[in-house]
């Protein structure tokens, strides 16, 4: 990192063979950190491309160490939200992500330190104690990038390992798929907290006890408070009188003590509104009762997966209208859709040309394709409706059960004509590929993926070299499209003759 204005710098030796850094399907191979004018990869979870981050390359030689000082122990990158005051957002969007990244690249460090990009709170902000709080329980350190970088009195610090990205709005539903799979992850970043504030996590409570929140003194008490608590608390008590009850207001309590009052709970009953903060840190096996969640029409609107898409659509219209956010029709849906299927570009690339959010784009690409997949084929393949009757003779249709072809992966321009001509393939966008072959039968499952081969192999010679055929047995037919005529043992379409006068 250069301190005299040339901001982040990534060192490659120069004269060597420039190697990629990264990989996307339309581009091909990527030599750069930045990508269309912005970095790759974003700092904080509601980040756009402008809010994006990567190092510049240089090709020079790695400054010296006795000349600067090098930096041993891992690093990390973020940027807080600076959104209204929410723990949760805090927790979950701000800090959380710089210990799943850590884990994720195999890169965990308990001796981290954490550096705020832009504007680390101060120490009289509210969010301060939040990552006071939080970051100890899993890294060394934190600190803003300016505050940390003014300690050297060198211009250059070199530091040997920078992890960065991979915040997601885990508030946000569209998002949900992007938090599947990272559960255990998350688990474990809860109980790192849990521990550091000395709750002994093995031990879990061995009586009942609720805990009714009260948030009267809320900001937002209208929405985030239960109105008649006074009613619920009396109705709790008598109707289980010989169960510890308390209520409880959780600003009167430090974190560490909300952490022990937490363990020591098995039934939790709170208004919405911080409830990322609470319920995560209860013990295994406890209930929650969140009140008022997700009942008026403003936070229907927004929940696009659990609409129609023709709801969806409606809802986006709407929004495009009062807030400039942009949507497509129905039947643009659809044309996007054939567009992604025809040319298979990344669900980022197809977000980056719409100005939409990648999840977005998964989300109704998936709706359309079950639409077509419901309402198209069944009109456009027509089986024996006795196609399960083994019995039934059918004459050749059921032994059509596997689909091969072949797909490309684009790759950078190889060095060297003869390289050049055993790469090229005419139909990718980068004219230089590699081809591997798949084959699925008609349950969509892939039987068969042959090894990679240069571009320019033909798709027979790719069949007839991939083993495929010596393990299908006799009664099995292939079918494969025109780049298959010629194979005996395989069902292809049949030449158009054209007379010429």
């Amino acid at each position: 990192m250069n301190l005299s204005g040339k901001g982040e710098l990534f060192y490659r030796k120069p004269g060597n063979i420039k190697t990629p850094i990264l990989f996307e399907p339309k581009l091909g191979h990527i030599y750069d950190f930045h990508i269309n004018d912005h970095g790759f990869v974003a700092l904080f979870a509601h980040a756009t491309s402008q809010n994006s981050w990567g190092p510049t390359i240089v090709e020079e030689w790695l400054p010296l160490a006795d000349k600067v000082p090098y930096l041993e122990h891992v690093h990390v990158l973020f940027s807080h939200w600076w959104s209204p005051y929410n723990p949760g957002h805090v927790i979950w969007e701000d800090i959380a992500p710089t210990y799943l990244a850590m884990i994720r690249l195999n890169e965990y460090d308990r001796n981290a330190v954490l550096l705020e990009y832009r504007r680390l709170p101060k120490q009289k902000n509210p969010f301060y104690p939040m990552f006071h709080n939080i970051i100890p329980a899993f890294a060394a350190k934190f600190d803003s990038l300016h505050h940390y970088m003014n300690n050297f009195s060198s211009h250059v610090v070199c530091f040997r390992t920078i992890v960065a990205g991979g915040g997601i709005p885990v508030f946000s539903l569209e998002y949900e798929p992007y938090i599947n799979g990272k559960e255990r992850l998350l688990y474990d970043f809860r109980t790192a907290i849990l521990r550091y504030h000395g709750v002994n996590v093995s031990h879990l409570p061995s009586r009942h006890r609720i805990i009714l929140v009260n948030k009267t003194q809320s900001k937002r008490a209208s929405l985030r408070a239960i109105k008649n608590l006074a009613e619920v608390e009396h109705f709790i008590h008598s109707t289980y009188p010989k169960i510890q009850l308390d209520v409880i207001v959780w600003n009167k309590y430090t974190f560490t003590q909300q952490m022990h009052e937490l363990y020591k709970t098995t039934i939790l009953i709170t208004p919405c509104g911080g409830i990322s903060t609470i319920i995560p840190f209860l013990p295994e096996g406890t209930h929650a009762i969140v009140t008022d969640f997700y009942v008026n029409e403003r936070a229907y609107s927004k929940i696009a997966r659990y609409a129609s898409l023709v709801e969806y659509c409606t809802n986006r219209k709407q929004h495009h209208t009062s807030t400039g956010i942009p949507y497509l029709s129905p039947i643009n849906l659809l044309s996007v859709t054939l567009w992604y299927l025809k040319h298979y570009h990344t669900e980022r690339y197809i977000a980056t040309e719409l100005n939409f959010g990648r999840p977005t784009v998964e989300y109704f690409l998936s709706v359309v394709i079950d639409i077509l997949y419901s309402c198209i084929c069944p009109k456009l393949i027509l089986l024996p409706d006795d196609m399960n009757d083994e019995a039934t003779i059918h004459g050749p249709e059921p032994h059509h059960t596997l689909i091969v072809d072949s797909t490309c992966i684009a790759i950078h321009q190889p060095e060297g004509s003869e390289q050049c001509e055993t790469y090229y393939h005419a139909k990718s966008s980068t004219n230089y590929v590699f081809k591997v072959q798949i084959a699925c039968d008609f349950h969509h499952r892939i039987v068969h993926v042959s090894k990679c081969y240069p571009g320019s192999v033909h798709d027979i010679t790719i069949l007839r070299e991939s083993g495929l055929l010596e393990h299908t047995q006799e009664n099995v037919q292939i079918i494969a499209d025109k780049g298959y005529i010629g194979e005996q043992y395989v069902v292809t379409p049949k030449k158009n003759h054209v007379v010429l006068n």
